[in-house]
């Protein structure tokens, strides 16, 4: 930490510019930065002064040029951007990213989570040795939090971000710098040594080299490649459906004709019973069927028979 006995988690200053206290701070630090001509990193430096790099370390050995392309923010207890505020990445003296609102923009993971902040960088300037810095103005209300970073990176960068545009490999997450050079971020400045200091003490991180993309053969992907079926077999399996509707419908249909079917059946059948029975009813009984028995009557009087039976 560059000579320094203790380590301060950061800048903390008392609404730096005259922006209020909640609402769209990012929006109105855009308006005002415009309005001065100051650039993140420009108004970071007037808030911590002499510190450049904050507490980081940029006597160590550099780590090597990230290979996939991004630049990767980690809080200090894990997770990604926790605070609203504008955020600038550079190489030496040249602004390779910028973000208005780097939490809404690149949001990370919630703290104690392994999903940190990813950030696409063009590494192509960083030829031989090189600066690698993060300027970032955290907003909580009145109070403004200044973190600065820096990596020392060496390599062709050139080389690099042309492996990774012509690579198809996914993006890696390079590992920690070296715990000297980036475990505590920057400067406790201008508030009060009694000062509570926040939480949100951040370290970037250069993805290491030694992770390296797999690019997947031309041979695969050809051989991925899926082929298009032939209209008239598309045109088949449209019809299929339409075909097991019909034929359904079909069925049905033949089923109802067949219950109507027995149902007129049943119906003159019944018709047929009737009409039967009423020419049953219809006939004049016989002299034999008019005769009628009293067996079962007191007295047992026997048949007595019409009265043209009967002696006169």
């Amino acid at each position: 930490m560059d000579g320094k006995t203790t380590v301060g988690w950061v800048a903390m200053v008392d609404n730096y510019w005259d922006i209020g206290s909640g609402g769209d701070q990012s929006g109105k630090f855009k308006t005002m930065a415009k309005e001065k001509g100051m650039s993140v990193k420009d108004v970071v430096l007037d808030m911590v002064k002499d510190e450049k790099c904050g507490y980081t370390r940029t006597d160590v050995d550099p780590q090597p040029i990230p290979t996939n392309g991004k630049g990767i923010w980690k809080g200090s207890y894990g997770g990604g951007f926790t605070h609203q505020g504008p955020c600038e990445l550079y190489i030496d003296d040249k602004m390779v990213f910028h973000s208005d609102n780097c939490e809404d923009e690149y949001p990370g993971g919630d703290p104690k989570s392994d999903q940190m902040s990813e950030m696409p960088v063009d590494y192509s300037s960083c030829n031989g040795e090189c600066m690698f810095a993060i300027y970032w103005v955290a907003f909580q209300n009145a109070q403004w939090q200044a973190y600065v970073n820096c990596v020392p990176l060496k390599g062709d960068g050139s080389t690099k971000q042309t492996e990774t545009k012509t690579s198809n490999a996914g993006s890696t997450q390079g590992s920690q710098t070296n715990s000297k050079s980036t475990e505590n971020s920057s400067k406790q400045g201008d508030t009060p040594s009694d000062q509570a200091p926040s939480t949100e003490q951040k370290t970037t991180q250069a993805p290491s080299s030694d992770q390296k993309n797999q690019t997947p053969s031309t041979e695969k992907e050809t051989s991925q490649q899926q082929s298009t079926p032939a209209p008239q077999d598309q045109q088949k399996q449209q019809q299929q459906p339409q075909n097991q509707q019909q034929d359904q419908q079909k069925q049905q249909e033949e089923q109802q004709k067949k219950q109507q079917e027995e149902q007129q059946k049943q119906q003159e059948e019944q018709q047929k019973q009737q009409e039967e029975q009423k020419k049953q009813q219809e006939q004049t009984p016989s002299s034999e069927q008019r005769s009628l028995d009293f067996g079962n009557l007191t007295g047992n009087t026997g048949t007595v028979q019409p009265p043209t039976n009967l002696r006169k």
